[in-house]
């Protein structure tokens, strides 16, 4: 993954910085959002292997720009889902709410889960 850093007006690119190598290459990583939770910034991204499978991946950094694989792993789902992608997560009250597009069958909807902590 890497990090394009740009001018104010998103004119050009001033720099690209290499923040993170996935291992899995053949990966399509897009929908990156960071939020800051104590010292620690977690990315949530979208990683999807093909058309047919996608996943919410997360990774840590303390600067923003030198991530690794987080420890945090996100609670699995009850039904079998073969794409879940797009996340948002917003601290609410004492917990976190992560947002998600879904494919349920032929059709994408919205969801939701409740994040009671990360252990960090």
């Amino acid at each position: 993954i890497y990090c394009n850093i740009y001018t104010n007006n998103f004119s050009r690119i001033l720099k690209q910085t290499l923040i993170y190598k996935i291992k899995k290459s053949k990966s399509i990583i897009y929908a990156p959002f960071v939020i800051k939770i104590k010292n620690i910034f977690l990315m949530f991204y979208s990683s999807w292997k093909d058309n047919f499978f996608g996943n919410i991946e997360i990774l840590e950094s303390k600067d923003l720009m030198t991530w690794q694989k987080s420890k945090y792993i996100l609670p699995s789902f009850k039904k079998k889902i073969k794409i879940i992608s797009e996340p948002c997560v917003l601290k609410y009250k004492n917990y976190f709410l992560l947002f998600f597009e879904i494919k349920l069958k032929n059709y994408w909807n919205i969801g939701y889960a409740i994040i009671n902590k990360f252990n960090i």
